[in-house]
């Protein structure tokens, strides 16, 4: 049984890892950029979740679509993209909602079509 649990970690990534390593390291980021730009809290911590949410969609995508992890360059876009422009809507003084909401439909319904038109070619060859 022992073994076993070596070998489920042996088939660990790098990108794995980095994707793990990045969602603890990541609230304690968002802690001190909150202290140094005086952002809200609020802010920060839609900064956490939209960074959660981007990197459960992509690690989604490119295990249904392609059939491997997400590599180190996606998970170092994902952080700046999220960083960037949540101090941006901070900045010029959009709300919470839209940090959260305004990327996150379009790619949750971009993810849908392309698991569906997946599934359905899917269906068609076999």
């Amino acid at each position: 049984m022992l073994k076993a649990q070596f070998k489920k970690l042996s088939n660990l990534d790098s990108s794995d890892v980095i994707g793990g390593v990045a969602v603890i390291i990541l609230p304690f980021v968002v802690y001190f950029e909150s202290k140094i730009f005086n952002m809200f809290w609020i802010v920060a911590l839609g900064e956490w979740v939209l960074f959660c949410f981007y990197l459960l969609f992509f690690e989604l995508k490119n295990i249904f679509w392609d059939g491997r992890s997400a590599g180190f360059n996606t998970y170092l876009y994902l952080f700046l993209y999220v960083f960037s422009s949540s101090v941006l809507c901070y900045f010029f003084g959009f709300t919470i909602l839209l940090i959260i909401s305004s990327p996150c439909f379009p790619l949750l319904a971009l993810s849908v079509v392309l698991l569906l038109i997946k599934k359905n070619s899917h269906r068609r060859l076999g």
